[in-house]
């Protein structure tokens, strides 16, 4: 995450079990968490800030697949804004463990690539997936594989 804001921190995390462990530390709940990553794309970020009260994971992949996992504890609290907006192609949603989840597909303004973005409810936290460079069937695994305590 590219930020100049100082009210991020950055904990010392080497890997996606520790990042987990440091939300149920930080939040008190357990995350859901996701249990399927395309092949190639790895964990590598945790961002915590304060104010607002959530946590931004990130994953890449070799392939310049990116994954920005988002979990607003507040979200009621909070927003989210975005500058630019891509072509909303595709809206609808999937049942995994008892949970519906509203799945939306844009495409890439400029170089016709899909983006996908998933959004939840569970447990009274908010979460958000947003998937670039990925495939349609690999996000929509992304998804179903998602693990709900």
């Amino acid at each position: 995450m590219d930020t100049d804001d100082d009210r991020i921190k950055e904990p010392d995390v080497v890997s996606e079990a520790e990042a987990y462990a440091q939300i149920e530390d930080e939040f008190g709940f357990v995350p859901v968490k996701l249990f399927y990553l395309p092949d190639g794309v790895e964990f590598e970020n945790i961002d915590f800030t304060d104010n607002a009260q959530n946590v931004c994971m990130g994953y890449c992949g070799e392939n310049q697949e990116t994954i920005v996992y988002t979990i607003y504890p507040n979200y009621r609290t909070g927003s989210i804004g975005r500058d630019v907006e891509d072509e909303l192609v595709d809206e609808y949603e999937k049942i995994v463990s008892d949970i519906t989840i509203g799945i939306k597909e844009y495409l890439v303004e400029g170089n016709q690539t899909s983006r996908y973005k998933a959004s939840f409810e569970y447990q009274n936290v908010h979460y958000f997936l947003e998937m670039s460079n990925i495939e349609k069937q690999e996000a929509e695994k992304i998804i179903e594989n998602s693990y709900f305590n």
